[in-house]
């Protein structure tokens, strides 16, 4: 039996000639081209917003999307090259003074001339425009807030379009909870604090639960950060002028912590305490009230005050305050922490540690490590990036019986129910 017909072979010959000299031609070209540099540029002759208005007889909007579509297409064909940007903007412009309500245009300017064109200057064009025609919308200036915040690393102008954004009532909550997160993180510790707190005293007394409890986390994390920044900068001073890092018990007993301000958190959460605990949702003060009761709530301390986070440990009451971490002490920057979050790196730690001793245990067919530096792969813990001591100054333990980390400062920290931030 004939496994090849002799009719086919010669063609099939000039077939397989044929498309491995095309083969061969096709990558010649493309190492060619790959030579050249490439500048796109838009072969549309764009006119003025003026010109098309007066040759599309009424038809603005219909105008509009078909630029929109070509738009598309250029961004498409040229968003890798630096002059896309202006050359998107030249569209934006041109099709939102024919139809200043169309959405997508503006969402998709953001996009391609903020996000990838990385061109600030002209996204804050963009939602400006939006902000000046569209007034009470909140889509755009939403994608502005975002912008600001994390392309142009500009808290001042993402707080101003998130306000922007919550004049329309049907912005969702979730953009103005942004503003107060923004600010914090900014160094505007008070204003965030009592913007977040006004918005959970109202989730209590309405008792909804779930935004509540998102609420809170927020405002106990601004509380914990305005009094952590205020402890970093008397550190900062105090090992410039000893060259050594304080404990917080120097600073403490030294009056290095003195005016330290922060809120009264037991006053603020026996009132929280009280809507929360009613048998039914009550109406909050209104918000020069709840303004005024924040802004009376901030006291200034002699000694260190009492962290947000102490007021929900009150089955560990030796777990309240802050401690300062040595682990952290290169940048100044995380190091100072509550005693709940100590509790919090401390199981971290030994959950990462476990794992990294059953993957020893697994590479060493079942046999566990015997200490910690074997667990780590190291001759000694110097050798290690891992921390030498957990948050309160214990060394790590690695027990090979058991074949996991325990903690020296904490024996039973697994055993601990803490709340939940």
């Amino acid at each position: 039996m004939r496994i090849f017909n002799r009719s086919i072979i010669v063609p099939f010959i000039l077939f397989v000639i044929t498309f491995g000299i095309s083969m061969g031609l096709q990558n010649r070209l493309i190492e060619r081209w790959k030579i050249f540099i490439y500048n796109y540029r838009d072969a549309l002759y764009l006119p003025s917003s003026e010109y098309i208005r007066t040759i599309t007889f009424g038809f603005d909007q219909f105008a509009s999307d078909f630029l929109w579509l070509r738009m598309i297409q250029s961004f498409a064909a040229g968003y890798t090259q630096p002059e896309n940007a202006e050359q998107m903007m030249g569209y934006f412009r041109v099709i939102s003074d024919l139809d200043p309500h169309f959405k997508h245009a503006y969402s998709f300017s953001m996009l391609s001339v903020g996000e990838e064109g990385k061109r600030d200057d002209l996204a804050r064009e963009i939602v400006d425009k939006f902000i000046e025609t569209n007034p009470h919308r909140y889509e755009i200036p939403k994608e502005g807030a975002y912008h600001a915040q994390q392309f142009m690393k500009d808290p001042r102008a993402a707080v101003y379009y998130i306000d922007m954004a919550a004049l329309d009532p049907n912005c969702p909550s979730f953009v103005t909870r942004w503003r107060p997160v923004i600010l914090a993180g900014a160094g505007h510790f008070r204003i965030a604090y009592e913007s977040k707190l006004i918005n959970t005293i109202r989730q209590a007394s309405e008792q909804n639960s779930h935004i509540y409890e998102i609420e809170n986390r927020h405002l106990v994390k601004v509380g914990v950060d305005w009094i952590r920044e205020q402890i970093r900068e008397r550190a900062i001073i105090w090992e410039q002028e000893t060259g050594i890092s304080p404990t917080l018990r120097q600073l403490d007993e030294s009056g290095r912590l003195k005016g330290l301000e922060s809120p009264d958190w037991k006053i603020i959460y026996g009132l929280i305490n009280t809507y929360l605990s009613a048998p039914n949702p009550v109406e909050a003060w209104d918000d020069d009230e709840l303004a005024l009761f924040a802004d009376q709530a901030i006291k200034t301390w002699d000694r260190l005050p009492v962290s947000p986070h102490d007021i929900f440990m009150e089955k560990y009451p030796e777990f309240r305050g802050y401690v300062i971490w040595p682990y952290w002490e290169p940048d100044h920057s995380n190091y100072i922490i509550t005693k709940y979050e100590a509790l919090d790196f401390t199981i971290k730690g030994l959950d990462n540690l476990n794992l990294q001793g059953q993957a020893r245990r697994k590479e060493a067919g079942g046999l566990c490590p015997l200490t910690l530096e074997e667990v780590l792969g190291k001759k000694d813990m110097a050798d290690s990036d891992y921390p030498d001591s957990d948050p309160f100054g214990s060394h790590w333990i690695w027990d090979s019986e058991l074949c996991e980390s325990l903690s020296g400062s904490v024996p039973n920290i697994r055993e601990m129910e803490l709340p939940y931030f």
